[in-house]
């Protein structure tokens, strides 16, 4: 492989990886509040609608996506529901009076926004003492003349009563990018009541103080505004308190249909993308997010990878001739041990064979223990000898035995078998024993 090819396969490499690198991220997670019902995200109503489903049935639940009015003036029986979740409510003169008279027929309607709209303006006001102002430190706003005031906080601590009176508890906030931010969290003006012969009721406050549930009767049914949509998305409906507070809720519910109101949350949904601000809770696209989004683009793309992957298996591999296979040399070492030892036993030439040994031993000595020691020596020091034995851990006794049957076969030009046997056992014994 040239150098440019090898530069080539790098690159390559490193794009591949970067792909997979690029894919394998996690999902970005969108913290804009969409309320939209499909969808899994944090600040969206999946879980809240598939409850609504469970609870009506397949033929109980109606998606209302276009011409709310015409939808509730088709219900001509009582025991029916009317549910929104959304930012705020953007219904019309038609739909708010086709609402009111689906509500006077005796059915419920649930209006659960930041900002209920005209609705809540056609049936409620301020009692005329009612006057509001900014507080000094700025830590909530209460406008004049506002039926809808806000709070900017953290983290609330609501509570609502069930069908049956009973209290329960959740505790929301607002996340963005997990971390907990300041929020502006809605609340109805302590002064507000009902227009004409309605009852109202207050049946949820959130912190002690803020009201945020309002029941109001009118004609034979009952209109529930609830200002804290956030209670209602995904995020919070995890949550065992979430789902317990939510139930509470819908516990006021009739048994009959439910008329879920998508057109308007359809149209809550092109308001906040048109006005949007804040920039920091949409979600970032990659660089990547157009290509796949088109098919044919998509298609392309992973097929380029393919071809990348491929190359790098087949074409990316080192190209030469074949290596001739050359075999190691075979170990001979016992065959020539075995032939010189026969030429020795033939020659009957036993002292050089005792010669060979020695040497052997003596350099063994020099080596391992730093002990040199003289063929000439007529006897070791016993100095000298019990160092030797101390770093060989073999008894002074047997050294002392092997330099003495050696010193006694050294003057004569022959050696008899015996006495070579002798001195290879005391050689055996001294490599056996020793470190």
């Amino acid at each position: 492989m040239n150098k440019w090819s090898a530069i080539i396969v790098v690159v390559f490499a490193l794009l591949l990886i970067g792909v997979i690198a690029f894919l394998a991220r996690p999902a970005d997670v969108d913290w804009a509040h969409g309320f939209h019902a499909d969808q899994k995200e944090p600040y969206d109503t999946y879980i809240f609608q598939e409850l609504i489903k469970s609870n009506a049935g397949e033929d109980g639940f109606v998606d209302v996506r276009d011409s709310l009015h015409s939808a509730l003036a088709a219900e001509s029986d009582s025991g029916s529901n009317y549910l929104f979740v959304g930012n705020q409510f953007h219904g019309d003169d038609k739909d708010v009076a086709a609402l009111l008279d689906f509500v006077a027929r005796g059915n419920q309607a649930f209006l659960i926004a930041n900002y209920p709209g005209q609705l809540l303006s056609e049936v409620c006001a301020l009692d005329e003492q009612s006057n509001w102002e900014y507080t000094e430190d700025g830590s909530y706003l209460l406008r004049e003349g506002e039926l809808v005031n806000t709070v900017t906080d953290t983290l609330l601590v609501a509570y609502t009563l069930d069908k049956n009176e009973a209290e329960h508890q959740s505790k929301i906030q607002c996340f963005i990018d997990y971390e907990p931010v300041m929020h502006p969290w809605n609340f109805f003006n302590s002064g507000i009541r009902a227009k004409s012969d309605g009852d109202l009721r207050i049946i949820g406050k959130y912190d002690g103080d803020f009201a945020n549930v309002l029941e109001v009767r009118w004609g034979s049914g009952t209109l529930y505004f609830h200002c804290t949509p956030l209670a209602f998305t995904n995020w919070a409906m995890k949550k065992k308190s979430g789902m317990g507070y939510c139930r509470a809720l819908l516990s006021h519910m009739n048994d009959g249909k439910v008329y879920w109101d998508s057109e308007n949350t359809i149209m809550d949904m092109m308001v906040q993308q048109r006005d949007q601000v804040d920039s920091s809770v949409t979600a970032r696209p990659g660089p990547l997010e157009y290509i796949l989004s088109q098919p044919a683009l998509s298609a392309a793309w992973y097929f380029s990878l393919l071809m990348v992957l491929l190359y790098l298996v087949f074409a990316g591999r080192r190209r030469q001739r074949a290596v001739r296979t050359i075999r190691t040399p075979s170990n001979t070492s016992i065959e020539f041990t075995e032939v010189v030892s026969q030429l020795f036993l033939k020659q009957k030439d036993h002292r050089k064979l005792v010669h060979m040994k020695m040497e052997m031993w003596k350099s063994q000595a020099r080596e391992r223990y730093r002990i040199r020691w003289q063929e000439h020596s007529v006897e070791l020091d016993q100095a000298e000898l019990n160092l030797w034995s101390l770093r060989s851990g073999v008894p002074a006794a047997t050294i002392a035995q092997i330099i003495e049957a050696y010193q006694a076969m050294h003057p004569h030009n022959a050696v008899e078998t015996k006495d070579m046997l002798r001195l290879h056992s005391l050689l055996e014994t001294y490599y056996q024993n020793c470190k």
